[in-house]
Parts: structure tokens; C-alpha cells; sequence
């Protein structure tokens, strides 16, 4: 679906679809999971009705586990502190709030949030996000917590859902 649409989406249809992928990846981790490989490609758009589905947990791993780092997933979208090299990582949602803040991006503009993806990355973090004078600043607020580089930072799921389902396009 996303990869074969007509246009940018507009800022209702993005919020509905995002709340779609927020809500979905806040079941996984209720079941103990982190998905880290969010993406476009791994929401399937169900024909019957429009709904989201979350698919592809190859790179699934348990809440709370310990993981060697560099992990692999799509840069583009995967958490700075996955990248690191030879470091053991815990696993937390926090992972997925990063990768779901550059799938927000993504559905809001039409632009990856990276444009330069060779695997230093992120040592060259992008802190200005590319926004039109016309994005909400709430939206900004809340994309800035979401891709904060220290994880522990990063607000929980039910916040960002929150700020989202009061927000009200224009």
C-alpha cells in the first residue's frame, strides 16, 4: 500500500493509519516483545477494510533481553544505541518508540528521516527534522521525544497514543 501510493498522505489519513501502528506494536509489547524492525513494508494494509496489520517479527526478541550489539535492521528506521558496536544491550520498547517516530516522520512529509545511511550514521545523527512551516508543533514536540538519542528518554507508547488521539487535524 505505501510503497504504491498516489500521493502524500494527508494529515488525517496519516493519523489514522499511524494510531493503527502505534496500537498494534503497544499489543506486542504487552505480549513481551519488541518488534525492532518497524517499517513500512511490514504493515500490511488488510483490502476489507483498511486496517493495519503488523507482520515480519524475524528480528523479534523478548522484553528485557540482552542483546550483542550491532543489531541488524533497516537503518533507516532502526534506534541509534542498536547500532553500536560490542556493547550489550537491554531491550526495551524504547527501541520501537525510535522506529516509530521515523515511520511518523515518514507517513506526516514523504521523506525518510535519513538521508545519508552508510553505517556510521549514527555518529552523524540528524537533529533537524525537515518540517513545513505548517506542521502542527505538538506533532514536533512529540517527534523530537520519540527520536531522542537516549532511550530512557523516549516517552512510553501510551503517551504518544495519547497525544495523538487528541490531536485534531486541520
Amino acid at each position: 500500500f505505501f510503497a504504491h501510493k498516489p500521493k502524500p498522505l494527508v494529515p488525517s489519513e496519516a493519523k489514522k493509519y499511524f494510531l493503527q501502528m502505534l496500537r498494534a506494536v503497544k499489543e506486542l509489547h504487552s505480549l513481551g516483545f519488541a518488534h525492532l524492525d518497524l517499517c513500512l513494508e511490514n504493515f500490511l494494509l488488510q483490502k476489507e477494510d483498511s486496517s493495519l496489520c503488523l507482520g515480519d517479527y524475524g528480528l523479534a526478541k523478548f522484553l528485557d533481553s540482552k542483546i550483542q550489539t550491532p543489531y541488524h535492521g533497516r537503518k533507516s528506521h532502526i534506534a541509534p544505541e542498536l547500532k553500536k558496536i560490542n556493547s550489550l544491550l537491554r531491550i526495551s520498547p524504547a527501541q520501537d518508540v525510535y522506529s516509530l517516530g521515523t515511520l511518523m516522520y515518514l507517513l506526516f512529509t514523504d521523506r525518510l528521516l535519513y538521508e545519508n545511511l552508510d553505517d556510521l550514521w549514527y555518529l552523524t545523527y540528524r537533529r533537524t527534522l525537515c518540517l513545513d512551516a505548517a506542521f502542527p508543533a505538538i506533532l514536533v514536540e512529540l517527534l523530537h521525544k520519540m527520536l531522542k538519542e537516549d532511550p530512557t528518554k523516549r516517552p512510553p507508547l501510551e503517551e504518544v497514543c495519547l497525544i495523538l488521539e487528541n490531536w485534531k487535524p486541520t
